[in-house]
């Protein structure tokens, strides 16, 4: 399997879950060709294509924590670079921290690739729906985008159903929660995440 290669920073920027698998073609003797279906392999190419691996101190995003991409340092380091959407929800800000886990997901090389973040229909929708009322650059979000393909597109993110298993996404009503202690966004920020710099001193904010 060809994987993605390039240099990126240990932190870039900010930032649950689908699964993936592959296809392999197989030419076994005698000259059959047979398809046959493996789970596809997990590693992480936000952090130079290394492999998930358990975090037990992750403090948010600790959903991840049996098998995540991020260390809880970086995860601290890159909260830290958002710049505040005014007036969100309670609701608005844990969809903006689900999506900003996405750096945690251990399956991250399904929908993160060439620095480009493929987020699901699905989630996109329900992101929306939960920060529309929120202001960004002095306007409401439903007055600048009509539903959730539109934000989505707005922040240069690819989208793709939640099906076909290759994008991004979290239902915090199916997704497993964590007993341990999560660190909340108390300043709910937006970042352009699908325009990413394999810098970590060039953030693509609002």
């Amino acid at each position: 399997m060809k994987r993605i290669t390039g240099a990126q920073s240990i932190v870039s920027l900010l930032f649950l879950a689908c699964c993936g698998s592959g296809i392999w073609r197989v030419v076994v003797a005698g000259g059959d060709d047979i398809e046959r279906t493996h789970s596809q392999a997990q590693y992480c190419p936000y952090f130079k294509n290394r492999g998930p691996s358990k975090q037990d101190n992750l403090r948010n995003c600790s959903w991840y924590k049996e098998n995540s991409c991020c260390h809880d340092e970086e995860i601290e380091f890159a909260f830290q670079q958002l710049t505040p959407l005014v007036s969100a929800s309670s609701e608005c800000a844990e969809y903006m921290n689900y999506l900003y886990c996405y750096i945690c997901a251990p399956n991250q090389n399904t929908f993160f690739k060439d620095f480009t973040l493929t987020v699901c229909e699905e989630f996109c929708d329900r992101l929306y729906s939960a920060c529309k009322n929120a202001e960004l650059k002095g306007r409401k979000i439903k007055y600048i985008y009509k539903n959730g393909k539109g934000f989505c597109k707005g922040r240069r993110f690819e989208m793709d159903k939640e099906a076909n298993g290759r994008c991004f996404t979290f239902n915090p009503e199916l997704g497993t929660k964590s007993t341990s202690k999560r660190v909340s966004v108390n300043s709910v920020s937006l970042a352009v995440l699908g325009m990413f710099t394999i810098f970590a001193k060039y953030y693509v904010l609002f």
